[in-house]
């Protein structure tokens, strides 16, 4: 259902008709009808109006507007009259003038054609009582479920000319009485065309005071201000305003943000008045029938009040079509449920209130809610009246929370807490007596703590020379997943076939294995679909170098991309608010070996949050995106702001695997030992680095920070061949070079812990924090020192800061990892809800299979397991880090020996980039030292 003012809409549509209408004859779906006698007639102006002299224009333009005035006249019989003089000065001009509309509903007004004279020099044409008027009725809404009476009344007018000025009046007499005679009006001002003179004119009874505000821009000079008079016992209100602004409307502006003006006028007072109004009129007071009575008992066999309230909800739903007839009072006043029940069928209005009836008769508090579908939110910018909505809904209360159901959609899964929420946002108003002010939709806390829409791709490729695999994920839930349902089972070829579309653009030899498979969680509202495809050729090369794509295409409905930053309106985001996911698995031959530290990468602003966790180890590649849409709408001063991080979201994400020849390993020696192989690379590729900073130092081509940064890189080259004299130097020297970078102070703190030297490592951290290091890189770093310094508590605090929190960071898992076994140094058991978040992260990327070692949950045996499926150099640089866990869970658990023999295992591999390499050394040096171990802890 759709309410329908019909005075304001006739007003709003005459403000633009002359712009780019269209004949109604020649749009499909009209037919000519027949009207009543004395509905329609010809005459006058209305006694009581007292129209403007038409004012003298220097405006230029195709088509001018030197005159738009408009009437009201409240009261016991409300009439509304409108009256145009337009100038045409071209052909342009004329071709947007296109038929005169005229909208009433003839069951409850009169529609009287006051003036339509065209004046052509000194010659004045009246052809009001002779021109062909066509009354037209809509049809084309049967299909969506629509019928109603109104009538357009539609005069195409003959020999109009270049220059010639028409002029054009009439009157609509009547409103619904489903109002009760309580009055609101509405009147657009911002013009479509050049305008000389905008007058808007309120007679009212005194007593029956009636509020007028401004919407939007409001008007210049004291347009704003009415002239105030009185006539008899009539309050006359005259707002005028010369030259009124055109607006060019922006694509994408948001339908709560006014950028037109409009003048409203309403006797409600407060959004009270309304909701009262709505409570009566949708009062039930009919005796339940027989009908009603067997539905109640059909809902009474269900074994929850959940699940009556959701059979109720599906009954109403799916069972109940959607079908509106809306004539008189039935535009707002709804149909008994019984009649509803017999008919089967029933508009929003309607609906709802069988389905409040039901739940109420069921014990469960249910009301009626008025909804503005359109504009959803600002609605405090609007004076209180009915005409402001246009949709009906329902708020139920279950266990001491609302929920808002829609009995219009169809096909709706889930439970009350994952059922989807077309109207989170939107600001409504409960149709109960005792309601005083609007109330805000929201989304389930379940729902929210879901992503939308997730979708995750895998590509195998073990062999360059041959095709790939590849398969992807999707899981959608709450109102995607409805869609996403509904379209697969109308359409199931065509479902298949789209995506296949899609994917062929980013890899156009693709070719579908086998149809998609489905697997539908209707509690959880959930649907996810897999297909899976083989790739001819999934790299393209280019100059020796394989770029592999990959693309978060559920992303892209999120976003909002424009080509400038310029505008003066807001720009609305897509169907906030959005939390999506995706990630993108590469598994790649044998021989390619990577070794990346983990990427992490935050972007956020007021409109949306990015989190980026990449890593690429061996012959995987991992990519892992969060996005969460925050706003509804970006404002005009935000623009330059979030279209910057838009550029910056896509180049963080990048779309592509580059795949160099240094990546993959020429074919090894027989008899040869693979992970000295690795660490012989690594190291060689280290040198390889460090030759080609020294070059670029020495060529003295670098100053300033620029130079900084290179002494900084050489400096990680050292670190990572243990040449930490050298490597202290470079970065002293960077420091000195630029001493504003939070990175050197925070690469010196490493240094400093790798030559033991924990004091001035703690000093440095310090220090990069105050220049403003991301906190959670601090925190860990510092966690370690102290852990190396024996300050367990200390320790534990920064790690914590880390492990603790919802971050999401890459390297999150290993700062979890030395919070573990600092609990079990210090002496302190796991707490069991870290325990349990832990346990059901064990099947998840490595390295959280060891937590289970320190929650009890699995063996140093279950953790090499794992490690031994993994292939080619990820699994020796795994294996460096495993065997450096099991020697801190041995070391928790006080087994001195077993403790030693994995730290060698570790110290072997030769790994000297890695984190667990050098803390296995230090580990091995105490021991030496002979320092007596930790307190054991039962695990």
């Amino acid at each position: 259902m759709r309410f329908f003012l019909v005075a304001a809409t006739v007003a709003s549509l005459l403000m633009s008709a002359y712009a780019h209408a269209q004949s109604p004859q020649a749009e499909s779906g009209y037919k000519e009808t027949q009207l009543n006698q004395g509905a329609y007639a010809t005459g006058p102006a209305p006694g009581w109006v007292i129209p403007a002299d038409i004012p003298d224009t220097n405006l230029s333009g195709d088509a001018i507007w030197r005159l738009s005035e408009t009437h009201f006249m409240a009261g016991a019989a409300p009439e509304f009259y409108s009256r145009r003089i337009i100038q045409f000065n071209s052909p342009a001009g004329m071709a947007s003038l296109g038929p005169l509309i005229m909208t009433f509903v003839p069951e409850y007004q009169k529609l009287t054609l006051n003036a339509l004279r065209i004046v052509r020099g000194t010659t004045v044409i009246d052809v009001r009582d002779t021109v062909k008027v066509r009354f037209l009725q809509r049809e084309t809404g049967l299909e969506q479920g629509l019928y109603r009476g109104i009538v357009t009344a539609s005069i195409l007018l003959d020999d109009l000319r270049v220059g010639d000025t028409l002029e054009f009046a009439y009157t609509t007499k009547g409103v619904n009485p489903v109002f009760g005679g309580k009055y609101f009006e509405s009147a657009a001002w911002t013009p479509s065309l050049p305008m000389q003179l905008r007058r808007v004119v309120l007679q009212y009874p005194a007593a029956q005071p009636i509020r007028y505000r401004f919407v939007g821009p409001a008007p210049k000079e004291d347009a704003g201000k009415p002239q105030r008079s009185t006539v008899g016992d009539m309050i006359r209100l005259q707002f005028e305003e010369r030259g009124p602004a055109m607006v060019t409307p922006e694509q994408f502006t948001p339908p709560s943000y006014d950028a037109m003006t409009s003048l409203e006028f309403s006797e409600y007072g407060t959004w009270n008045d309304v909701a009262r109004w709505a409570a009566d009129m949708f009062a039930n007071k009919e005796v339940p029938d027989a009908e009603f009575e067997r539905r109640i008992a059909a809902l009474q066999g269900a074994a929850t009040e959940e699940e009556k309230i959701l059979q109720a909800i599906r009954y109403v739903q799916n069972e109940i079509r959607y079908f509106s007839v809306s004539f008189d009072e039935s535009t707002h006043r709804p149909a008994a449920p019984a009649v509803t029940l017999q008919r089967r069928y029933g508009d929003c209005k309607d609906k709802s209130l069988l389905l409040v009836s039901l739940l109420r008769r069921l014990g469960v508090s249910a009301d009626i809610v008025l909804v503005a579908s359109k504009r959803y939110k600002n609605m405090d910018a609007l004076p209180p009246s009915p005409g402001v909505f246009d949709h009906v809904i329902v708020k139920l209360t279950h266990q001491g929370k609302d929920y808002f159901i829609d009995p219009t959609q169809v096909g709706q899964e889930g439970t009350l807490e994952t059922k989807a929420q077309y109207l989170a946002g939107a600001e409504v108003l409960v149709a109960d007596k005792a309601s005083r002010s609007l109330v805000t939709i929201r989304n389930t806390d379940s729902y929210l703590a879901l992503p939308n829409s997730e979708l995750h791709e895998t590509m195998s490729w073990p062999d360059f020379d041959k095709p790939a695999t590849f398969e992807s994920r999707l899981i959608v839930r709450g109102k995607y997943a409805e869609s996403m349902r509904q379209g697969a089972q109308r359409l199931p070829a065509q479902f298949d076939a789209m995506r296949t579309r899609y994917l062929t653009q980013r890899y156009p030899d693709a070719r579908r294995v086998g149809t998609a498979i489905l697997s539908d969680d209707l509690p959880a509202n959930q649907l996810t679909i897999v297909d899976r495809y083989t790739i001819d050729k999934p790299g393209e090369m280019r100059q020796d170098i394989r770029f592999v794509t990959f693309a978060p295409s559920n992303f892209l409905d999120a976003i909002r991309a424009v080509s400038g930053a310029q505008r003066n309106t807001p720009m609305v985001l897509p169907d906030a608010p959005q939390f999506l996911r995706y990630s993108f698995d590469l598994v790649l031959p044998s021989n390619v070996s990577a070794m990346f530290d983990p990427n992490s990468q935050k972007l956020n602003n007021d409109y949306f949050r990015l989190k980026l966790n990449e890593r690429f180890r061996g012959n995987t590649h991992h990519m892992d995106l969060e996005l969460k849409i925050v706003a509804d709408a970006v404002p005009a001063t935000g623009m330059k702001t979030y279209l910057g991080d838009l550029k910056r979201m896509g180049e963080l994400i990048r779309g592509v695997v580059p795949i160099t020849p240094g990546l993959v390993k020429a074919a090894a020696p027989a008899n040869s030992d693979p992970a000295q192989l690795l660490a012989k690379r690594l190291r060689d590729a280290q040198q390889s680095r460090l030759d080609a900073y020294t070059k670029v130092i020495k060529s003295g081509k670098l100053t300033g920070k620029d130079m900084a940064a290179t002494h900084a890189a050489r400096a990680v080259a050292y670190s990572n061949l243990m040449q930490t004299d050298e490597a202290l130097a470079d970065l002293l020297q960077a420091v000195k070079l630029d001493p504003s970078d939070a990175e050197y102070p925070l690469d010196l703190a490493i240094i400093y812990e790798k030559r033991g030297q924990f004091p001035a490592a703690l000093e440095q951290i310090r220090e990069a924090l105050t220049l403003g290091i991301e906190p959670h890189r601090a925190h860990f770093q510092r966690g370690q020192v102290y852990y190396q310094l024996g300050k367990y508590d200390e320790a534990l605090q920064d790690l914590g800061q880390v492990a603790l929190s919802d971050d999401g960071n890459a390297g999150m898992p290993y700062a979890k990892l030395w919070y573990l076994w600092t609990l079990g140094r210090a002496g302190q058991p796991v707490p069991a809800a870290l325990k349990h978040q832990l346990d059901q992260e064990l099947n998840g990327a490595w390295p959280r299979a060891a937590y289970g070692m320190f929650t009890g949950a699995s063996s140093p045996e279950t953790v090499l397991a794992q490690v031994q499926k993994m292939q080619g150099d990820e699994r020796l640089m795994a294996l460096c880090e495993a065997h450096f866990y099991i020697g801190q869970f041995y070391l928790v658990k006080g087994d001195q020996a077993k403790a030693r023999e994995s730290f060698e295992k570790t110290r072997a591999t030769g790994l000297t980039i890695y984190t667990e390499y050098l803390a296995a050394v230090q580990e091995l040096e105490r021991m030496d030292r002979q320092q007596p171990p930790a307190a054991a802890v039962t695990l």
